[in-house]
């Protein structure tokens, strides 16, 4: 199980239905939390990005199909096409790993914008849930609680895959969050990934 933390993915794209992670311990749409996870209704994960003081998010992760697609098709689409490469597995085109399952957890919206104060709590969900590996493409500045969610990620023998950035940046000059979340570790947690040209 891989858990894309990002925009959000189409569930249904017909390249990632196949291979979308779904909790089989939920009750679709009986607005109850029948595995005492903490998430009503998350069958196809969560979106984690908050609307108010008290939300907590939806069971929703996927991109909101009502904006104009002209204005953010660059930025809307990201968390379909990470997926895509990472477990796409339909007829157009099959992913680097097409048996894998593909957890859907939203972090920010379509346009990239969103807080990493609910990131702790993905990989947090992601690790409970049965992720094996955690792919988080996005950057931000540092967040409370990221250094101990990755940790507990690691602990759970989760591996954990972040971005770097696509500007080239000096991570020891500047640094990202989550890619540089052990870097004051003697033991590295994640793996980074960075743009080279």
């Amino acid at each position: 199980v891989v858990a894309i933390i990002d925009n959000g993915f189409d569930t249904f794209h017909p390249e990632l239905r196949n291979n979308a992670w779904q909790n089989v311990n939920e009750i679709p749409d009986n607005d109850t939390d029948d595995d005492m996870n903490g998430y009503v209704d998350d069958v196809w994960g969560w979106d984690f990005v908050q609307h108010g003081d008290d939300d907590i998010g939806d069971n929703d992760p996927r991109p909101d199909s009502t904006l104009n697609l002209e204005d953010v098709i660059d930025t809307i689409h990201h968390a379909t096409l990470v997926a895509g490469i990472v477990g796409g597995n339909g007829a157009a085109f099959t992913g680097i790993a097409p048996q894998v399952r593909l957890m859907n957890l939203r972090i920010v919206d379509e346009g990239g914008i969103g807080t990493f104060s609910n990131l702790p709590r993905a990989i947090r969900y992601a690790v409970d849930n049965g992720a094996d590996i955690i792919n988080m493409s996005i950057i931000g500045s540092e967040g409370t609680g990221i250094r101990d969610a990755v940790d507990y990620a690691y602990d759970k023998g989760v591996a954990i895959v972040a971005a770097a950035g696509n500007d080239a940046y000096n991570l020891n000059v500047y640094p990202f969050f989550p890619v540089c979340a052990d870097a004051d570790e003697l033991t590295p947690r994640i793996i980074g990934v960075s743009a080279i040209d």
